[in-house]
């Protein structure tokens, strides 16, 4: 009884800095945002944007992503899709994909256990990695998952394996057959009244090459009520599954749940 009640306040401590919506994973939850990478991912609202690639004209863009979420306190599921689509990205940096996960407070730490498939815009490349992932669930001296005047972050430490399902002879890719990827994330949350900045930056070593594989991306967004909000978006650097380098600049219309 005594452990039962210490994982509710841990997972409670670990919560506490999510929006409502992304706290209680005991009943099926839906939730929709940028992307299904984790709950702070979800919490940059899905964009439908005008976006100005690096020389390039303003075009449109589309980030989105879904996740249901299920199970008890202390262990759920995630179910997720996601696409980042629009004229701006060429069909080569178009991202579909799609992910299962396992999550299970352990301790000190959530683990995550997850299936992930992901393509590019024109299906030339396909992928299916199977990821381990790590994160403290509450570190004040951190401020890990804590409110902080309206700030917080977490970051995540990850390995995977994977397999490529289909590959462009066009181009050559930095991941053949089978592959190994270790990666870190950072997320960061800040909130004041109505306007929300959110950043992801993730570094990935695949296979054995340390540099040339980093992503960030940011959005600051102002809640004009519903859900939806004003949103000014922007990405920087390389992410699966081509690791094609792209940049840009987005301004837009949010929606979060």
């Amino acid at each position: 009884m005594k452990r039962a009640g210490a994982l509710a306040l841990a997972l409670e401590c670990w919560s506490a800095g999510l929006p409502a919506q992304q706290r209680a994973h005991v009943h099926p939850t839906i939730q929709v945002g940028s992307s299904y990478t984790s709950a702070e991912a979800l919490g940059e609202p899905a964009g439908f944007a005008l976006s100005k690639e690096q020389g390039g004209p303003w075009l449109t863009t589309l980030d989105a992503g879904g996740l249901i979420s299920g199970g008890a306190a202390n262990s759920w599921y995630d179910f997720g899709v996601r696409a980042a689509a629009g004229s701006t990205r060429a069909r080569s940096k178009r991202i579909y994909g799609t992910i299962l996960r396992y999550n299970r407070l352990a301790g000190p730490l959530v683990l995550a256990l997850s299936g992930e498939y992901v393509a590019d815009g024109g299906f030339d490349v396909q992928k299916g990695v199977l990821n381990f992932e790590a994160t403290p669930f509450a570190v004040p001296s951190l401020a890990i998952g804590i409110p902080w005047h309206g700030f917080r972050w977490r970051p995540w430490l990850a390995a995977g394996y994977g397999n490529v399902f289909k590959t462009s002879a066009a181009a050559a890719d930095v991941e053949q057959d089978g592959f190994v990827r270790l990666y870190a994330r950072a997320e960061l949350v800040y909130v004041f009244g109505p306007v929300q900045l959110n950043s992801e930056a993730t570094s990935w070593i695949v296979d054995g090459a340390v540099s040339g594989n980093n992503y960030v991306k940011g959005a600051l967004s102002l809640g004009v009520g519903s859900g939806f909000s004003v949103e000014l978006a922007g990405e920087l650097g390389r992410q699966p599954p081509r690791f094609e380098h792209a940049g840009r600049l987005a301004i837009g219309l949010g929606y979060q749940r």
